[in-house]
């Protein structure tokens, strides 16, 4: 399978390289399509693929600050007196005398 499209990929480069990017092929359905567009959307495909991948990278990128924040966050309430929970002591009651 990959055989196959390296070797189409290499035909329509050359057809397109030759001049002759305005012919056209027939595809497996009969449809009459030219080699340069048959390039031009394998060239858009990568594109977007590439994209894809660097949008993911960045998502990625940003969750892992973010979980480091939160840690970071929870570390200095963990130390601070003041947010400490205390042994015996309910948050959720309420503070009547």
């Amino acid at each position: 399978m990959v055989g196959a499209v390296a070797a189409w990929l290499v035909r329509a480069a050359l057809r397109v390289s030759e001049g002759n990017g305005a012919e056209t092929y027939y595809t497996v359905y009969g449809m009459q399509v030219h080699w340069v567009s048959a390039l031009s959307f394998l060239g858009a495909l990568l594109v977007a693929l590439l994209l894809a991948l660097i949008l993911r990278w960045w998502q990625r990128r940003d969750d892992r600050r973010i979980e480091q924040l939160l840690a970071q966050t929870q570390r200095t309430r963990d130390k601070h007196p003041r947010w400490r929970k205390k042994a015996g002591r309910n948050s959720s009651t309420s503070h009547s005398p």
